[in-house]
């Protein structure tokens, strides 16, 4: 059973076009993380990110000549990653697993950030189907700017103003295999340093679960702002938020069915 900060009332945010305006100034993902995907493949392999967002993974995994199937159910999402793709290919997907009908199977199946959000009774049967035998389910997740300054204060700020007051800390792959539903091979980390403008930070958090623009109350938007703000600019005289992004790579197998375990 799914916890209750990831149901679908929750995750519908990430089509409010509040969030898809401001889901381009999350961190990046740390080159490392590319390269050690694209180790794992096969010259022209094929790979599904699913869930993709504005598609930060898809296009760079494209970069590396990957044949990449981008899918999301938020036509927003796949408009404003299409826009940044530029020449780079791939296929962008309005869907879902349950809609989307693939060709051949995939070498890798990626779910950066994303998994939380699906139905993993039907989700992860139809992962297992579209693999190849040898393929991996990849789940990455973290990616947040961590060891800035102010950042205790701002977590919580975080948790007073979100809208997302079912929230808990979670282990996402440690639930999944306590479920049954996916089995871990091994586990990387990929880190890198970052800086961001303070406006441009505050923004970031706007693409995030719980705080989506079109849901917040305005006067609550405008006071978390003004807060965050503050908080940072009294931290960060230089007005850039300076920290570390690090994010965790599971790789694995997705399971037909939930075990007893």
């Amino acid at each position: 059973m799914k916890p209750k900060q990831f149901e679908k009332s929750y995750g519908d945010q990430f089509s409010d076009q509040s969030v898809v305006d401001c889901y381009h100034l999350r961190p990046v993902y740390p080159k490392a993380l590319f390269n050690y995907l694209t180790s794992l493949l096969p010259k022209n392999g094929r790979v599904l990110d699913l869930g993709c967002g504005t598609g930060a993974l898809a296009i760079g995994l494209a970069k590396k000549g990957l044949l990449v199937d981008a899918v999301d159910p938020s036509a927003a999402m796949i408009k404003r990653g299409k826009s940044l793709a530029e020449s780079v290919e791939v296929n962008w997907v309005v869907g879902s697993l349950n809609s989307f009908d693939f060709s051949d199977p995939y070498d890798l199946i990626v779910c950066a950030n994303s998994v939380q959000w699906l139905d993993w009774p039907s989700a992860f049967p139809i992962m297992k189907q579209y693999l190849k035998p040898e393929g991996k389910l990849a789940i990455i997740d973290g990616g947040d700017l961590q060891g800035f300054s102010g950042q205790d204060d701002v977590l919580e700020l975080v948790k007073c103003f979100s809208t997302n007051q079912d929230f808990k800390p979670y282990d996402i792959v440690s639930l999944l295999q306590e479920q049954g539903w996916y089995h871990q091979d091994q586990e990387q980390f990929f880190t890198c340093s970052f800086d961001q403008a303070i406006e441009d930070f505050v923004l970031s958090i706007h693409s995030r679960n719980g705080f989506s623009l079109d849901r917040m109350e305005p006067k609550a938007a405008e006071q978390f702002d003004q807060q965050v703000s503050q908080v940072l600019q009294q931290k960060n005289p230089s007005g850039l938020v300076k920290g570390e992004i690090a994010v965790r790579l599971s790789l694995g197998q997705p399971q037909d069915l939930p075990t007893d375990d």
